[in-house]
């Protein structure tokens, strides 16, 4: 013991250290031994809670690396299946490149060349079976599908291409189609679907024909377009349109027109790859691309390099022009602007006589037939005696509105159509379409009788002669009337020589004139109504006056009226109005009426917008004496004023929506030379640059222009190659089915050259599928020995912080054993220091007994 150590009665303070020494060595040597026994440094999160945090990331990293790879083993099996089908395939075009050489021998017999045909038959049907069997895990490896481009022109159940009625593609399947561009174009009802490549070469077309839809009211009428020799199948669904109330349908010209004038193509690319994980996250992935190998598509014709288009183009305004070099186009940069795209002719006819309140299609709700009516369609021109359905009179005679609907439909011109739409209840339109573009089609009419002003006193409309020409001109003859203008004293109506309104409706800077007045500005403040688009400005100039009624021989002059603005200037009327604002009625009868003069408490002059200084002083106003005589006649407050001397006409354009028709107008520059270029159609071809134009058919005159910068040089990249050739020899081993013993020698050897060229390059396409399958192979493999090494090093980094190392926990658990005896040991010598004092009670306790 220690000098400073002493042993105490209560307290063993040696024991007790020695103890805890105990405790201490055998929670060490029991961490050792558990270390030792699992093999892992942490076994619980106190051991090292920042390097099991750190291990579980890393643990998480190496189980998904691990299943990445075995993800690109099952690639790996999947494209050696794919690789040994066209494995398969290819042995079996050997074959048939074999027998079409032996087949060319002349010395066969036709029975000999038939048999050779037998076996090609049943080679040509193994290779469809190939082709079916090969899969993995149900998914196809040697058939694949196209799927329709997001960016193409037709789209399902969106792009309406009807008129009278809706006309959508309910479905557009195009399983069977390869990877291509195809565009539409028409005759008459005749559509062509035509599939070119990314350089505008043709590869294939098929025709077929479109058909009026026939069908009840709100019914679907389906009609498929199978374009069987694309692969692509269209159902077009037509409805007539809801307030279509005379039941009329589209024509199959119409539809087939809409369909070819559809501003882009079809665009078809290849359907979805199969994407195997190969990598930690998952955000890097290997595609197998399934090969199109099922597709009865017609085989795509094959280019004569010579005449094919080696040009492409790139374009910086693609959702506008859509430009197509061709191999003569000479390369450069071409700067296209457009001024206006082609537009068949559109507008809608309002304000009939007659207000229909009761909605019924009755003379109630008519149009007016003046003398000298005549509606004229391009080239064409009809009067009321025209069509099947001729209209019953031409001069002042009305017809409703449903018969002149009827009339125009039943002239059987496909370039017009009209249809009757309920706006609301007892509020009907007639909308005109044309059905083909460009100004030549135009649709124009003149000479019939709609509303063209409106009488805002008794609120009723006023009638004229309205004429729509071929640009969209509007002009209207305006009648004799002047509203409530009537002498009071004789009762006899004031009138004005007729006048003439001219204007063009499409935007909102229309060019309106009436007698030299010009209203462009007024337009701005306008309120479209079931009458038409009224002009919320009252019309002027106003006649002259009598002065048996007008006792004043100053012309009529706005700042009379109480119905306009007529204070300007600075300064205060009486009663504290403002000079811009309009005092109430009341102050007219007080300070206007009163002696009709100028006498106002401020000096101020309405007329010049300025003070006067003669205050009283009376301006061709009449005498005192007269105004006393017609005391009883004249009280001009503002409701007689405006009764009596303002016009309250408001022009009145009841023909609505005009878009005229157009030829679409664009200039193309190169070099600093610029050609300005019109069309009626919106595709069309620049014949001397050779380019092919496709315009977006929505673009207005008053939309602004639109430009592009195009630059044609070296060509797009090609398609993928396709299936063509396979298609090819299943078609010409078919064919030659049909052949006999009477076959003559020159239609055999032909059969049999074709048959081995399409087989050669059947058997280039498949050696170049299987290259594509090969090098997918091998990168699968460099990712996989890529990822096994990350999985080998992420071990054994998650091993250094999770692991126990051995030898140094080996000399652990033996240093701890030793510290566990000597404890015991120090325990044992601690509780022996109690001996003594226990022999000293002894030695008292016999003392005390003796």
């Amino acid at each position: 013991m220690k000098a400073s150590e002493m042993v105490t009665l209560n307290t063993n303070v040696s024991s007790l250290n020695a103890q805890q020494s105990l405790a201490q060595a055998q929670k060490a040597l029991t961490e050792t031994m558990v270390q030792l026994s699992t093999g892992k440094r942490i076994n619980a999160a106190q051991d090292d809670a920042a390097s099991l945090a750190i291990s579980q990331s890393m643990v998480g990293q190496i189980l998904a690396v691990n299943q990445s790879v075995r993800n690109l083993n099952d690639a790996t099996n999947m494209m050696q299946i794919a690789d040994t089908g066209l494995s398969s395939l290819q042995d079996m075009f050997l074959r048939i490149n074999e027998l079409a050489v032996q087949g060319r021998n002349d010395s066969l017999t036709g029975s000999q060349k038939m048999n050779i045909v037998t076996e090609l038959s049943s080679i040509n049907q193994e290779i469809n079976n190939v082709i079916d069997r090969t899969k993995m895990n149900g998914n196809g490896l040697l058939t694949n599908y196209g799927v329709l481009n997001a960016g193409s022109g037709l789209q399902q159940n969106s792009t309406n291409v009807g008129i009278l009625d809706d006309t959508l593609a309910s479905t557009i399947n195009v399983l069977g189609a390869r990877p291509g561009i195809y565009k539409f174009s028409n005759v008459g009802a005749d559509l062509t679907l035509t599939k070119t490549d990314n350089n505008d070469n043709t590869l294939w077309a098929q025709t077929l024909t479109v058909q009026t839809p026939v069908g009840a009211k709100n019914t679907d009428v389906l009609q498929t377009l199978n374009y069987s020799e694309l692969g692509i199948s269209i159902t077009l669904k037509s409805r007539t349109k809801p307030n279509n109330v005379n039941n009329l349908t589209d024509s199959g010209d119409e539809i087939a027109h809409k369909l070819s004038n559809i501003f882009k193509p079809m665009i078809i690319d290849e359907a979805v790859k199969l994407n195997f994980g190969a990598g930690a996250t998952n955000d890097l992935l290997v595609s197998f691309r399934p090969i199109n190998l099922t597709t009865v598509a017609k085989p795509d014709l094959e280019i004569d390099a010579a005449t094919q288009n080696l040009n492409g183009a790139s374009n910086t305004n693609p959702t506008a022009i859509q430009v197509l070099p061709a191999s003569t186009t000479a390369k450069g940069a071409y700067s296209i602007s457009i001024s206006q795209s082609a537009a068949a002719t559109e507008f809608e006819l309002v304000g009939f006589t007659g207000t229909g309140a009761t909605g019924a299609l009755n003379t109630s709700n008519s149009i007016g037939i003046n003398s000298g009516f005549n509606l004229t369609v391009g080239t064409r021109t009809y009067i009321a005696s025209s069509g099947t359905t001729p209209l019953s009179g031409s001069n002042g005679q009305l017809v409703s509105i449903n018969e002149f609907t009827n009339w125009i439909n039943g002239l059987n011109d496909q370039n017009i159509s009209a249809r009757l739409y309920q706006r609301d209840t007892g509020d009907y339109s007639i909308k005109v379409d044309g059905g083909s573009t460009g100004a030549a089609n135009a649709v124009s009419f003149t000479n019939l009788n709609l509303a063209v002003g409106f009488d805002q006193l008794p609120g009723t409309k006023i009638y004229g002669n309205v004429s729509l020409a071929a640009d969209g001109k509007l002009s209207t003859s305006f009648p004799s009337y002047l509203s409530g203008a009537v002498d009071p004293t004789s009762g006899n109506a004031v009138t004005t020589s007729a006048t003439t309104f001219n204007g063009y409706e499409g935007n909102n800077s229309q060019y309106l004139s009436l007698s030299g007045q010009n209203y462009s500005s007024l337009y701005a403040n306008t309120t479209a109504s079931a009458n038409g688009i009224q002009i919320n400005n009252e019309l002027g100039p106003i006649p002259a006056y009598n002065p048996n009624y007008y006792p004043y021989p100053n012309a009529y002059n706005n700042a009379y009226d109480p119905g306009s603005v007529k204070y300007v200037g600075a300064g205060l009327v009486p009663g504290g109005w403002s000079q811009s604002s309009t005092p109430p009625a009341s102050w007219y009868v007080t300070h206007w009426d009163r002696n009709y003069t100028y006498a106002y408490d401020a000096t101020y002059n309405p007329l010049s917008g300025s003070y006067n200084s003669i205050r009283g002083t009376t301006r061709d106003q009449p005498s005192s004496a007269a105004y006393v005589r017609d005391t009883s006649t004249y009280t001009y407050n503002a409701t007689s004023w405006d009764n009596n001397f303002t016009s309250n006409t408001y022009l009145l354009n009841s023909v609505i929506s005009i878009d005229p028709a157009r030829d679409a107008k664009l200039t193309i520059t190169k070099d600093g030379v610029s050609r300005n270029i019109s069309n009626d159609t919106n595709v069309f071809t620049d014949a001397t640059s050779g380019i092919q134009i496709n315009l977006t058919p929505g673009l207005q005159p008053w939309d602004g222009g639109a430009a592009a910068t195009i630059v044609v040089g070296d060509p797009q990249p090609a398609l993928p190659r396709n299936n063509s050739n396979l298609v090819a020899v299943d078609e010409k081993i078919t064919a030659m089915n049909s052949f006999s013993t009477n076959t003559s020698k020159t239609d055999w050897k032909d059969a049999f050259d074709y048959l081995q060229d399409q087989a050669n390059k059947a058997l280039d396409y498949l050696s170049y599928e299987r290259s594509i399958i090969g090098g997918q192979m091998n990168q699968v493999a460099y990712i996989n020995t890529n990822l096994r090494s990350q999985s080998v090093n992420l071990e054994k980094s998650n091993s250094d912080l999770l692991d126990t190392d051995v030898a140094s926990a080996s000399a652990k658990l033996a240093k701890g054993e030793i510290q566990q005896r000597v404890a015991a040991q120090m325990i044992t010598q601690a509780n022996s220091l109690v001996n003594p004092i226990r022999t000293l009670i002894n030695l008292w306790d016999d003392i005390k007994s003796k």
